[in-house]
């Protein structure tokens, strides 16, 4: 069977370069645009939304306006074609010459290829005259630019050093337009430039980024949340009464079957080893198969969604919850999606888009050259008194469910979680962002977001009618993605899901001995606590994850430790066995650093993975697994064990090379203090002293 599988990789491997070089010599020769006759769009608000509070301050908006954009650690950048860029790290690329963008379009014939140059003319004729292109090819962190006449299957996405492709990646999401259209249905003072604005930088994109052409096209998952936040953005201003040009929607709409397509064609399956970028082609196809009428390509999209789903959430999500790629920003990331998504096909049910009796089951599978992409068999299913059916198990609601009590149980009394495995900041949706003040007198206001919360799943799952849970210790405020939410499921209140027992408990592993047979060394480390610190305790175990929590109104301890006998570290996954992080109410006492960079900075993306930023014991002796790559090879990693986790401890054991080191880590009214023995030599450097990143590219 193991050859089998070779044998079906290296024809699958011949299939995609064959396919690939027959693809990029068609899209050369004729127009890679999209012309689908009869295409209409019916919005997935069923229920009038009532945005009841702001989506971001006003002086935000004025970046906006002015297209500057502050995304993974850039600060506020005028980002346009000849912008001249800070640097990152010493390294600094550019500028590249400015253009003229001349209302005819033809400036485009030095930045469009030949075959798409005459679409792209039409699309640019429809932007006002006033208009300044933003150039969606550059890393306006570095000053380095990816090229749009090169055909995306073909593109290099490592760039110089420095370069990072995810910064333009992550402002052609475009996740800013929904909250200038939220902005504009609550009568902003600014609400006619927004709207001028946001139809513009559409057509801008469309115009400038022929499909599968440039940077824009070659990450499937972000071409998928480019199009759902148009989608949101269309919608919400259409449920506000907005009149949009006929020209401007069909083009929109034309755009967005393009988007499907482009997904459909290119699921990121990876012969069955797929994760969240999978479940954002999934999510995204939910969307795009929901919105747009008359094509029957979308109708087909949206059926697979559905089994894709059904599939997708037992398999990325353990029973406890918990995202298997070990990253808590990452199970944010893929929560948001398996939300909305979900909120999606409730309203498709709803509204007939999806009918019962449809045999969805039928339609889930589709082939690709990394293998036959399959969903689930899918049965539909009446949950409590309500009579319409949904084709939804059970268990699917029960999983969604634990995948909302994990991002509770991650995040600390100050509002943060705590980073586990990458975090690269992203977000399917950011309808409502949070802004902390830097400096509240400077010219630009002074803001830069926090993306280290997870109150925006906590909201999205209450907007599924999740309410009156007497296991919720962090408060979620009606916040705008509960209400968009409630809006893409009709209003429909899912079946609540039972509350979870919290109270400490002891947990027992099978191992009967910790502690080395002979201590030859050992280290102890202590913290005093404060009045209160230690009332109001709680206690979760995870162990498909691997960490255990003790959170109290004040206090935050976790203790990582992966059992890799059950669970399987991925690539998203740190050197941080036995990292424990402790927090008192807002103040951080030990803590993971995060991951700063992930291509651009080879040397730095090696720092913040391995041990040496961790909280952990570690041994001299260990030199086998200190071999630690940039990129996304997995690191290596000692085996764990959590042997006991009570009311006044927390006992783990990690072997390696036949040594091994045993980390306690007590609490007591006056103090936690954490004792490291080994039968072998600890390594030096805890705690370490590492530059704290609270998001992708930021460090403090």
């Amino acid at each position: 069977m193991r050859h089998v599988s070779l044998a079906a990789r290296v024809l699958g491997k011949l299939e995609r370069v064959a396919i690939g070089a027959w693809h990029q010599h068609r899209d050369r020769l004729q127009s890679t645009f999209g012309c689908t006759p009869g295409l209409s769009h019916a919005a997935l608000f069923s229920t009038t939304p009532n945005w009841a509070t702001d989506s971001v301050p006003e002086d935000v908006l004025g970046h906006y306006l002015r297209h500057e954009f502050d995304l993974l650690g850039s600060g506020w950048v005028h980002v346009t074609r000849g912008a001249e860029c800070a640097g990152l790290e010493g390294f600094r690329y550019g500028p590249a010459p400015a253009v003229h963008a001349r209302a005819d379009g033809d400036w485009l014939r030095s930045f469009v290829n030949p075959s798409n140059i005459a679409e792209s003319r039409r699309v640019w004729g429809l932007i006002d005259g006033t208009y300044e292109p933003i150039d969606w090819q550059l890393d306006f962190r570095s000053g380095h630019r990816w090229c749009e006449r090169q055909w995306s299957g073909s593109l290099s996405l490592i760039g110089p050093p420095g370069a990072d492709i995810k910064v333009p990646w992550e402002l052609s999401r475009m996740q800013h337009l929904p909250q200038m259209a939220i902005a504009w249905a609550r009568g902003s003072a600014l609400a006619q430039d927004l709207v001028r604005d946001i139809r513009n930088e559409m057509l801008d994109f469309i115009a400038t980024n022929p499909p599968r052409f440039g940077a824009n096209w070659a990450c499937p998952m972000d071409v998928a949340i480019r199009a759902v936040n148009w989608i949101t953005t269309m919608d919400i201003l259409e449920a506000g009464g907005c009149s949009l040009d006929r020209p401007f929607v069909d083009t929109v709409r034309r755009s967005v079957h393009d988007h499907g397509v482009h997904i459909f064609t290119h699921l990121e399956w990876w012969w069955g080893h797929r994760n969240n970028h999978y479940l954002a082609d999934i999510a995204g196809l939910a969307f795009i198969g929901s919105w747009l009428q008359g094509s029957p390509a979308a109708a087909r999209w949206l059926e697979f969604a559905v089994s894709g789903l059904s599939a997708e959430l037992p398999n990325q999500f353990h029973e406890e919850g918990s995202h298997f790629e070990g990253s808590t920003a990452y199970h944010g990331l893929a929560a948001e999606m398996a939300i909305y998504a979900t909120a999606v096909v409730v309203g498709s049910a709803d509204t007939g888009r999806l009918k019962p009796s449809a045999d969805l089951s039928a339609r889930n599978r589709v082939r690709t050259t990394m293998g036959t992409a399959r969903g689930a068999d899918v049965s539909w299913h009446m949950f409590g008194l309500d009579p319409r059916p949904l084709p939804f198990s059970e268990e699917y609601m029960t999983r969604l469910a634990a995948i909302e009590r994990f991002a509770r149980a991650v995040s600390m009394p100050g509002g943060s979680f705590v980073q586990i495995g990458d975090n690269d900041s992203g977000r399917f949706l950011n309808v409502q962002p949070s802004y902390r003040r830097i400096d509240p007198d400077a010219p630009t206001g002074g803001g830069t977001e926090d993306r280290l919360t997870l109150s925006h799943v906590i909201a999205a799952a209450e907007g599924l009618g999740w309410s009156d849970r007497s296991d919720v210790t962090i408060e979620a405020p009606r916040r705008l993605e509960a209400e968009l939410v409630r809006c893409l499921a009709g209003g429909r209140r899912l079946v609540s899901p039972p509350a979870v027992d919290t109270r400490i408990r002891t947990y027992r592993s099978e191992l009967k001995q910790t502690c080395p047979d002979e201590i030859v060394d050992r280290r102890s480390w202590s913290y005093d606590l404060n009045a209160g610190d230690l009332e109001h305790l709680t206690f979760e175990v995870y162990p498909a994850f691997g960490i255990f929590l003790l959170r109290g109104d004040r206090m935050f301890l976790a203790l990582r430790a992966m059992d890799l006998r059950i669970a399987r570290p991925g690539p998203h996954c740190h050197q941080d066995q036995l990292h424990v992080e402790l927090a008192t109410g807002v103040k951080k006492v030990l803590a993971d650093p995060g991951s700063y960079s992930y291509t651009g900075l080879p040397a730095h993306r090696i720092l913040y993975r391995s041990r040496v930023s961790h909280c952990v014991p570690w041994l001299e002796e260990w030199h086998a697994l200190d071999r630690v790559e940039a990129g996304f090879a997995v690191v290596p990693l000692p085996d764990v064990e959590c042997v006991y986790a009570g009311s006044d401890r927390f006992e783990a054991s990690a072997r390696h090379g036949g040594l091994s080191v045993t980390r306690v880590v007590r609490w007591s009214a006056a103090r936690i203090e954490i004792v490291d023995s080994t039968d072998g030599t600890l390594a030096s450097g805890f705690p370490p002293v590492v530059r704290f990143s609270p998001g992708y590219g930021k460090v403090e």
